[in-house]
């Protein structure tokens, strides 16, 4: 167990790196993620200072444990416990961070800052490659960890649980991903727009032997950290978790676009000229939601949790972009309206061409200011996840449809259905074990 004193060091060091992240707020013209730097300080420090094997003085020791910041934009915070262990000069830091040039970017890149395991930034890649680092550690036998931490917006991105099924799958004892769960994204709450919960028992149905603490309580982090990193060490990896198959469900279709129609007005510059059209997009959401399929096997049958809701980070996206649209409608209709005003004044006097120029100009608009409808017409409506023990037979039921899988590995089955009425579609993946 670890003593009172070091828990009490480690939550000085917490406090120290607060007040240095706050400080570079105030003085740093541009923005900083705050929030998620704050969020994550704690996580970092028991880390960096206590659980981590890591040398400052020798950055590429093959015995180093590695560190993935999937959530790359809070690399600030990282910086600073990196810093504050010995890696960089934080003094440095504040003089240069975000600039041009600066090795100290908004997001972390090793190629300009050795000590940096991995350049991230882009959400959801971060973890696939601590995976892949975990992967080949274990297929070379070495005998270091590796440790990421994941955002639990970042949890949105398809790519975050295909790593979360791989890693199960391959049983790497020698990866421990921290979630931070402070339950914000950028401009809003989490589950205002995304629900996510229950989500560790998400990350259970994948297979991963969770744990949940309080991300401030650097005591109930140290112990978790402690006894992760004793299980997984003690023969190199995490025990047999046995095979598992894994069934993900795309539901429906996602919203599609459509158009509405506005006739203006506009005698203010002919009494020649009737109207000009302008077309706005809107969403038109799917009615058809089909539910979960069964999924069934070995006498024993899985639940599916829904993992993501296509109609309402379609609904955010779209009403980001909409107020823009808005914008580039109007200023397209008036200058083609000005054009067709001008080209009538050139004919002033001759009202054979007048009409035709109307004539003419109508039809033009009718046939370039329709709105922009391009949308995905592949993505689903909402996407569940499932997880069975691998039955001894190797056959498992899904939508009444028997799939034969691998009882030597893990297994993922996707399935697909557009409407109630539709068939299932159902492909299926094999992970073999070593």
């Amino acid at each position: 167990m670890t003593s009172r004193e070091e828990i009490y060091r480690l939550e000085d060091l917490a406090c120290e790196m607060r007040v240095k992240l706050l400080e570079l707020c105030g003085s740093y013209a541009g923005s900083v993620h705050i929030g998620g730097d704050l969020s994550m300080t704690d996580m970092l420090i028991a880390l960096y200072h206590h659980a981590m094997n890591v040398d400052p003085k020798d950055i590429k020791l093959p015995t180093r444990d590695r560190f993935v910041l999937s959530k790359g934009h809070g690399a600030i915070a990282m910086y600073a416990a990196m810093a504050m262990r010995g890696f960089f000069d934080w003094d440095e830091i504040v003089r240069t961070y975000g600039k041009l040039d600066s090795a100290y970017g908004m997001h972390p890149c090793k190629v300009h800052l050795p000590g940096v395991e991995c350049s991230s930034g882009s959400l959801g890649h971060g973890m696939p490659m601590a995976v892949g680092m975990a992967i080949s550690a274990k297929q070379k036998k070495e005998e270091h960890r590796v440790f990421c931490i994941v955002g639990d917006g970042e949890s949105c991105e398809g790519s975050i649980w295909e790593a979360a099924i791989a890693g199960a799958s391959y049983h790497l004892g020698n990866l421990c991903v921290l979630i931070d769960r402070n339950k914000q994204f950028m401009t809003t709450f989490s589950e205002e727009t995304i629900v996510l919960e229950p989500y560790a028992d998400k990350w259970r149905a994948f297979g991963w032997n969770t744990v949940e603490v309080d991300g401030h309580d650097m005591a109930q982090l140290v112990a978790a950290l402690d006894a992760l990193c004793a299980e997984a060490l003690a023969n190199g990896s995490a025990p047999d978790m046995g095979n598992f198959t894994y069934a993900i469900f795309e539901s429906g279709m996602a919203p599609i676009r459509r158009q509405f129609r506005i006739d203006l007005p506009l005698y203010v510059f002919s009494e020649t000229l009737p109207y000009v059209g302008l077309n706005f997009p809107y969403l038109l959401p799917s009615q058809y939601k089909p539910l979960p399929p069964k999924f069934s096997g070995g006498g024993k049958n899985a639940d599916f949790f829904k993992i993501a809701d296509m109609d309402s980070i379609i609904s955010r996206e779209f009403k980001n972009e909409l107020p823009l649209v808005i914008t580039r409608t109007v200023l397209s209709a008036a200058v083609k309206a000005g054009a067709q005003f001008a080209a009538q004044y050139a004919v002033r006097g001759n009202s054979l061409a007048q009409l035709a120029v109307v004539i003419t100009g109508t039809a033009y608009q009718l046939i370039t200011n329709d709105a922009d409808l391009r949308t995905w017409t592949t993505l689903p409506k909402s996407i569940y996840i499932a997880k069975l023990p691998t039955p001894p037979d190797g056959i498992v039921e899904i939508g009444g449809r028997k799939v034969s899988v691998d009882t030597k590995g893990s297994c993922v089955i996707v399935a697909k259905q557009i409407s109630p009425t539709a068939p299932l579609f159902v492909r299926k993946f094999n992970f073999k074990q070593k």
